[in-house]
This record gives C-alpha cells, structure tokens and sequence, in this order.
C-alpha cells in the first residue's frame, strides 16, 4: 500500500443519518419585506456524546427585514460515526473537513425544510443563501461543542 492510499485510508469515515428534526420555526403573521434592508444570522451547535459515536449538528437561521424578523429556523441532524474521536481528540479539532462536510449537509437538510415552510407564503423565494462551512468552522473550538 502506498503512502497516499494509507493516508487516505486512515482519514476516511463513514457516517450513518439517524434523525432529521425540525426544532423550532416561526414565520412572521404580518409579514412586509423590505427588499432595501434585508439581513441574515446564522448558527451552529456541536454536539457530541461521550458515550456513543454520535454527532448532532444544529442549524439556525433567521431573515430579518428592516430589523424586524420575520422567519427563523431550527433544525437537528443527528450522525452515527464509524470513529466517534476522529473528529475531536484530547480537545483539538483534527479533521475539519469531515466536521465541515457534516455541518454542509445539516444546512441543506435546513434549507430543504425551509423551502417547505415558506411554500405559498410572501417568503417564498426568500431562501438560506448557500454557506460555506468552513466560515462557521473558524469560530468553533472543541470547548463551544455541548458534550454529554
């Protein structure tokens, strides 16, 4: 085995999708976009278990007109991996891009439920832009991760 199959061989995972739920939702009753001073947050838990391979990445996201808000959302994902410490070891985050790949799809499962939820609403067409997980990477340290 060469030196290049070997790393890769040794930096692979697997994961298996447990649960998909929708947390918490809200859209706005009155409802009046301002199409000049639309803004966005965006947020990201980590958990992980202490006990079983499990990861659960939460997304949230909330649309803001004129300072008002007007929808948000909050969405679970929740992974079994095949190396529950591959990702975080002795409080050191070692493989960013399996984290990164985790949190890209959680905010496309949130984005799908999104899209469901503002169906045949004025938001419609208002969708989570596309992120860059590695933007919500950079301010994560293993101490922010919820633990159990």
């Amino acid at each position: 085995m060469s030196n290049t199959e070997s790393s890769k061989k040794k930096n692979s995972f697997s994961f298996r999708i447990i649960k998909i739920a929708l947390i918490d939702s809200f859209i706005s009753e009155d409802i009046e976009i301002n199409t000049e001073d639309l803004k966005y947050s965006v947020g990201a838990t980590i958990g992980m278990s202490n006990l079983a391979p499990d990861i659960n990445v939460e997304m949230s996201y909330t649309f803001y007109s004129a300072d008002e808000k007007v929808f948000s959302i909050t969405v679970s994902t929740e992974y079994k991996l095949s190396k529950p410490k591959f990702i975080v070891e002795n409080d050191e985050i070692v493989e960013r891009s399996c984290l990164a790949h985790l949190i890209q799809l959680s905010w496309n499962h949130l984005r799908g439920i999104q899209a469901t939820l503002i169906k045949n609403t004025p938001l419609e067409g208002y969708y989570a832009p596309v992120i860059s997980p590695s933007k919500i990477l950079k301010d994560l340290t293993p101490s922010e991760f919820a633990s159990e």
